[in-house]
């Protein structure tokens, strides 16, 4: 990674943070500052997102399509569309993991500010596989960045709106490093997981 991408990273850094500091960021969820903002009302978040970005060694667009299942919204399965012009398409499939929502909420450190928390809760890593199927199909890996800002608020609308903005390197088949901004929107899942624990007493 150049310096140019690192200043481009941090630009973006930047401009997230301020947005989540800005105006009208306070909690507005049934217990603020819980830290939780119904996440255990469902066990499971199911996420469509839709967006595109800029390829940075070629300068080429970029359009990508997600789906993402997290437990507890901290870890879980991705699949992903990638298409660039130059080289084509691509499919995705991976993990990701939010460590620090668990983290935070497990060492009692809410901060009572939905927005700036749920932005910070939002920042994890992803790890997978990759499948050109332009010309020879080529398996590849990839690994990556993200963080996402609500729009709408997890606390007014189902699991929010939000705004991500990722960064993800290609290797192998189709290689190459990928900015990407998107819209995500969340619905809550219920798969059952709480009732797969068995009674701990009897009367």
């Amino acid at each position: 990674m150049g310096p140019r991408t690192r200043e481009q990273l941090a630009l973006l850094g930047l401009c997230l943070g301020a947005l989540a500091l800005g105006p009208g960021a306070h909690a507005r969820a049934e217990d603020p500052g819980d830290g939780v903002y119904g996440r255990l009302d469902a066990d499971s978040t199911l996420a469509f997102g839709l967006g595109g970005g800029v390829e940075l060694e070629r300068g080429t667009p970029a359009i990508c399509a997600e789906l993402r299942l997290r437990f507890l919204d901290a870890a879980g399965p991705l699949l992903g569309l990638r298409w660039e012009p130059a080289q084509g398409v691509s499919l995705l499939g991976g993990v990701e993991l939010r460590p620090l929502w668990p983290a935070l909420f497990l060492s009692d450190r809410a901060m009572g500010r939905e927005r700036l928390e749920l932005l910070l809760h939002s920042l994890g890593v992803e790890l997978g596989a990759s499948l050109a199927l332009g010309g020879v199909a080529a398996w590849g890996w990839f690994w990556g960045v993200g963080a996402e800002l609500p729009i709408v608020l997890p606390s007014s609308w189902a699991r929010g709106l939000w705004l991500r903005l990722g960064a993800r390197q290609l290797l192998g088949a189709h290689s190459g490093f990928t900015l990407t901004l998107s819209l995500r929107v969340g619905l809550p899942l219920n798969l059952g997981f709480a009732a797969w624990e068995p009674p701990r007493y009897r009367p």
